[in-house]
């Protein structure tokens, strides 16, 4: 309806354009991803409609530590190539150093991001017997992970690929590896269970 005023949010902040979905129109709404949540609220009385686009993203627990209080709390290290946070500290007992967590990011008054939300990943493990690998240059949307037990996992839109730094953008097939995945079941992560990558050169330096 044209009497609605439309805004919307990703990650809690504002965007300066906001993209009100067209009538059956095929391509994927702005607000729209793989392991995306989004929220509409509509308000009927204000004729308001507010778009919230909330994202997971994995990221590695690099330190553990006491404030002056005696409050312990841990800082993040960003394993998705978003987001870029300002803060990436967060209050908790509940985990350890280079542990796995799925975070959400949110916006404070000074437009600064953070940690707001952190929590497990969920896990699955198998031996890769299949890999689809999207030819979409822009990323991964659409490629999946099959497993020995049948099952199929979609890669998330913020995918951080491989674990062990080897730069590999899918599993190898025939290998064991564990998937993690974010609330909504697509896979974020992945690392191989068989020391699969310990059988490699890297060249430091060459002359001629």
């Amino acid at each position: 309806d044209e009497e609605y005023t439309w805004t919307a949010f990703i990650n809690g902040e504002e965007q300066d354009d906001e993209i009100i979905p067209g009538k059956n129109v095929d391509e994927k709404w702005e607000y729209t991803d793989k392991g995306a949540v989004v929220e509409i609220y509509i308000d009927d009385y204000t004729l308001d409609v507010t778009v919230v686009e909330i994202n997971y993203y994995l990221g590695e627990v690099s330190n553990v530590k006491t404030d002056d209080d005696d409050a312990d709390y841990i800082t993040v290290r960003a394993l998705s190539e978003e987001p870029s946070l300002d803060n990436n500290t967060f209050y908790t007992t509940d985990f350890a150093e280079d542990d796995y967590v799925v975070i959400t990011v949110d916006v404070n008054d000074d437009d600064d991001s953070f940690i707001a939300s952190i929590a497990d990943p969920e896990a699955v493990e198998g031996t890769v017997t299949r890999v689809s690998k999207d030819s979409d240059p822009e990323g991964n949307q659409g490629s999946y992970v099959k497993m020995d037990d049948g099952s199929k996992h979609t890669y998330s839109k913020y995918t951080a690929s491989d674990l062990d730094d080897i730069n590999e953008e899918h599993p190898t097939l025939d290998i064991s590896y564990r998937l993690y995945l974010d609330p909504n079941g697509y896979v974020i992560g992945f690392k191989a269970l068989e020391g699969y990558y310990d059988n490699y050169l890297y060249v430091q330096d060459a002359d001629v």
